[in-house]
């Protein structure tokens, strides 16, 4: 069990946290250490790149309104790219939290 890592949402900013606690960097995660990516064009597969090199990473996509939502898949392709899959082409946010 020591692998898990907490996760909170800064209610200011809506991002997500890899910490031991909030507002507690014990060296578990580093909160300045997401990546956001916006897919402004509708499509229905998204190349997301963010050169973290990191495999250890959440990813949460949400639409351009903020709502949460599910794509078909999310799958990390290597240390630095992400690919999410939709059903239909569509726009939104893509957040990652690496720990």
């Amino acid at each position: 069990m020591t692998n898990l890592v907490p996760l909170f949402i800064d209610k200011q900013t809506g991002d997500i946290i890899a910490t031991g606690s909030p507002g507690n960097n014990n060296g578990i995660g580093n909160p300045n250490d997401g990546f956001e990516f916006i897919q402004a064009s509708p499509l229905d597969t998204w190349i997301v790149t963010h050169n973290k090199n990191n495999k250890k990473l959440l990813v949460q996509v949400y639409d351009l309104n903020n709502e949460f939502i599910l794509p078909n898949k999310i799958k990390i392709i290597n240390n630095n790219v992400v690919r999410v899959e939709f059903n239909t082409a569509i726009t939104g946010i893509v957040k990652i939290a690496f720990f």
